[in-house]
């Protein structure tokens, strides 16, 4: 059994180096034409006060706490027209005024992207992630490693919504509501685009995420890996279908129970609508083959997504749903649903305002590991820019789990910061 395990975190670690090795390759072969490449290099930084009553949502009601926060987020960029490297990082130092300890959390991000010629683009990108789970860190961003591809079986397109507007955070593994233990995560992925005609587009991509917690953790330790493709015909100056498939394999480390592979085959809609409105649509299923204790088990859900948006000059308004199998820390694989929106508009030359809210449910674990988990999350920002650089912001917060065994108390919060950036994105 000892050797089992071992062998499966070898087979971890050297798909995160197989996956970091093609990222650093793909990226001195196709950067090697890029001398005379464009660069920014900048630095965001930013010091924040908070008051939350319950940031990790634990359990009990003495859980308060007030806490500030120094963030810096160093880039660098290079573009020469055809090809484009992006290396983002961030470090963050949260110090809490009682009850809780000091926190740091690390992340570091690279991306490429290669235009071969009119027809081919390919696309690349490595990320790792080093923070302790709080009542807000349960959300993820649309791209999840996977360069075009959005989140397998969801029908999300990767990078945001085409139709325009910008889509509310995506849920991530909601599961881990009150652990408040430090998650190092690592994830990548490639893609290849191919414009076969003016109206027939096609992609490929391939992905991988491993998620790892401190020793004797309750949460489980898995690896993913995915492979997508999809086709999408235009109809006209506004409508276009097309299709995705995508594969994936789950395995979860020093046990083979849960490890999960599943399928989902989608069909996929979107039209730009009158008024700056644009909606995307995607239906199918998804099936998986889950290991049990005695053998395996096949489960099948629906899966897609929904996504109407609003965008004009003046801001943005999104309405969000999606259904797809994720991998959890507790219970392997899981159908989750989720709603949400967004919204944000520009009040002057100066202002802003955004809000974002979602609420998400994971479904009762296959292989008795764990009862279903709601979850759900609101928050609206004001900024204000002082100078060219220099801004101030004040932002209001809600989460809370539901459904739960044992009682959680909502966390909610209020946030007062300024930030300001060296250098300049071009």
């Amino acid at each position: 059994m000892k050797n089992s395990s071992n062998r499966k975190n070898a087979l971890f670690t050297s798909r995160f180096e197989g996956a970091a090795s093609a990222l650093i390759a793909a990226s001195t072969l196709f950067g090697a034409g890029s001398a005379h490449a464009e660069t920014s290099v900048w630095a965001d930084t930013s010091v924040n006060a908070r008051i939350s009553n319950n940031p990790y949502l634990l359990t009990g009601t003495n859980n308060d706490s007030a806490s500030s926060t120094v963030s810096l987020a160093p880039g660098v960029s290079f573009n020469d027209g055809t090809t484009t490297v992006n290396v983002t990082g961030q470090v963050q130092h949260t110090e809490f005024f009682k009850r809780y300890g000091s926190t740091d959390s690390y992340s570091v991000n690279g991306s490429l992207n290669q235009r071969f010629n009119a027809k081919t683009g390919f696309r690349a990108n490595l990320g790792y992630d080093s923070s302790v789970v709080g009542a807000n860190d349960l959300l993820s961003s649309l791209n999840n490693g996977i360069p075009g591809g959005g989140i397998p079986g969801s029908g999300i397109p990767g990078g945001g919504n085409p139709g325009g507007g910008v889509l509310p955070p995506f849920p991530g593994d909601i599961t881990l509501n009150g652990l408040r233990q430090r998650r190092t995560s690592f994830n990548g992925g490639l893609g290849l685009d191919y414009t076969a005609s003016a109206r027939d587009r096609w992609n490929i991509g391939s992905s991988f995420s491993i998620s790892q917690y401190p020793t004797g953790s309750v949460a489980s330790e898995y690896g993913y890996a995915a492979a997508s493709l999809g086709y999408n015909r235009t109809l006209n100056g506004r409508t276009s279908i097309g299709f995705d498939v995508s594969v994936s394999q789950t395995d979860y480390r020093r046990t083979a129970l849960g490890d999960a592979t599943t399928v989902s085959p989608q069909l996929r809609f979107t039209t730009k609508l009158d008024g700056g409105w644009s909606l995307t649509v995607s239906a199918g299923a998804s099936r998986s083959s889950i290991k049990e204790v005695v053998g395996r088990s096949n489960q099948t859900s629906l899966s897609g997504s929904v996504n109407l948006c609003q965008s004009s000059q003046s801001g943005a308004f999104c309405l969000f749903g999606s259904s797809a199998v994720q991998p959890t820390s507790f219970g392997g694989v899981r159908p989750q649903t989720s709603v949400g929106a967004s919204y944000n508009a520009r009040l002057d030359g100066r202002s802003s305002i955004g809000a974002t809210v979602n609420y998400a449910r994971s479904s009762q674990s296959s292989i008795g590991a764990g009862r279903s988990v709601d979850y759900g999350n609101a928050s609206i920002t004001y900024s204000h820019r002082i100078t060219a650089k220099l801004q101030g912001y004040f932002t209001a917060g809600y989460a809370d789990s539901f459904r739960d065994t044992i009682s959680r108390r909502a966390n909610a919060d209020l946030t007062v910061g300024i930030s300001y950036t060296f250098g300049e994105r071009r």
